[in-house]
């Protein structure tokens, strides 16, 4: 009987798999990246502007985090989360509540040419811990070289207290109808910057968008825990240099 439910429920999660879903191949869900696509000699790949991933790496990044979380309910019942005023940062419509003014984290990574990486410097190790590993992934789709960069963190929970006008219905200060919590889960989060070829021969650079690229983390939901790619942030990246094997 046991044995029963279990196929059961095998072949109902099978069915409801998120194609979003990170649990498989994550750096595969790069937005836009088509894995035929043909190889180019280095000469037209250039002319192209693709970057071959091969000649991209050794590379050092920057990145600077600006983490708001997955919200833990329901967004369209918190009442707190998209008020501008509780952080003082920027609101975010796609994300659904405010930027915090300044990230909370800022790390500097080195991605080799085996298409991992390694924290070489972090500005809070308890957060991202400096030697700890990673991955990277680059691909050329419709003119644009798109490089996916997974990093490893420890997880954090954020939560943010309000008071207000409605403080006397909902029972005075400390109710948890004033509170607005998210988090990122410990694991992996992913980034997805456009780069290309910077003005000096040799050199590359992140191109600058209208929004700063978007920080996802893989987060399990209902009861059979599918795991899919979820917003919890934005990330401003830049190349710093070329990086020594």
């Amino acid at each position: 009987m046991f044995g029963f439910l279990d196929d059961v429920k095998s072949s109902i999660s099978s069915a409801f798999v998120d194609s979003s879903s990170a649990g498989s191949d994550p750096l595969s869900a790069i937005e836009g990246q088509n894995e035929a696509a043909p190889r180019r000699s280095p000469a037209r790949a250039k002319s192209s502007g693709e970057i071959p991933p091969d000649a991209f790496a050794p590379v050092v990044l920057e990145l600077f985090l600006y983490l708001t979380g997955v919200p833990e309910k329901d967004v369209s019942s918190d009442l707190w989360r998209e008020q501008v005023s509780i952080t003082g940062g920027e609101y975010d419509a796609q994300l659904r509540c405010a930027l915090p003014a300044e990230p909370q984290q800022a790390v500097e990574v080195l991605l080799h040419q085996n298409r991992s990486l390694t924290v070489t410097d972090s500005s809070n190790p308890d957060y991202v811990e400096p030697g700890s590993g990673g991955a990277w992934k680059l691909a050329f789709q419709d003119g644009r070289n798109l490089l996916r960069v997974q990093l490893l963190q420890a997880g954090f929970r954020r939560v943010v207290v309000a008071s207000g006008t409605m403080e006397s219905v909902y029972g005075g200060e400390g109710n948890a109808a004033m509170k607005s919590a998210s988090f990122v889960p410990p694991g992996a989060v992913f980034v997805d910057f456009e780069v290309g070829y910077g003005g000096t021969p040799g050199t590359y650079e992140v191109r600058e968008a209208k929004e700063l690229p978007l920080v996802r983390c893989e987060v399990e939901s209902g009861f059979l825990k599918v795991a899919s790619l979820q917003n919890c942030g934005r990330c401003e990246g830049r190349v710093v240099q070329g990086g020594d094997e």
